[in-house]
């Protein structure tokens, strides 16, 4: 969901692109609920979910797919 966010607070609309192929990496992958929780994001203006923050999470989840 972090992903959704930080996609949409930067690219707005023109994001989803980017976010649908993303997501199609998931084994749990349903067109239909990524076009639901996308579109349905209000956006932030706080400048907390920032692109920065997705290095973040992939480090996050490169060393929990180690660990695993």
């Amino acid at each position: 969901m972090k992903v959704a966010l930080i996609n949409n607070n930067q690219l707005g609309i023109n994001g989803f692109t980017t976010f649908n192929e993303w997501s199609k990496l998931s084994k749990k992958y349903d067109e239909e609920k990524v076009l639901k929780i996308y579109y349905n994001i209000k956006p932030k203006d706080n400048g907390r979910l920032i692109t920065g923050s997705f290095k973040k999470i992939a480090k996050e989840d490169n060393l929990n797919y180690i660990k695993n």
